[in-house]
């Protein structure tokens, strides 16, 4: 019953899911955009080298993230990429018998 719901909305739900981790992507940016100094006090705190460096580069993937999610880029291949990094640990630990 809930497969025949999902492939028959399967768009919407793609789509409302791009937009939900959008948000949780751009709103994490964003308040670390606007608190920058406690960012980067919180990165000092958990002694990141380079605090300030680091601060940046998370606001800037976040929001930068957050908007490539929105418009889709790289969709393909990121679901490839995530299924095979994925699979790699598991196929280790049905390997080794655990």
């Amino acid at each position: 019953m809930i497969d025949k719901l999902l492939d028959r909305h399967r768009d919407v739900v793609i789509l409302l899911a791009r937009v939900l981790l959008m948000a949780l992507f751009v709103i994490s940016g964003w308040s670390k955009l606007t608190d920058f100094a406690g960012t980067v006090a919180y990165m000092e705190y958990l002694k990141t080298p380079m605090p300030s460096v680091a601060a940046g580069i998370a606001v800037a993937m976040e929001v930068g993230v957050g908007i490539a999610l929105l418009a889709g880029s790289g969709s393909g291949r990121s679901r490839w990429r995530l299924r095979f990094s994925s699979q790699a640990p598991r196929s280790s630990v049905i390997r080794s018998g655990r």
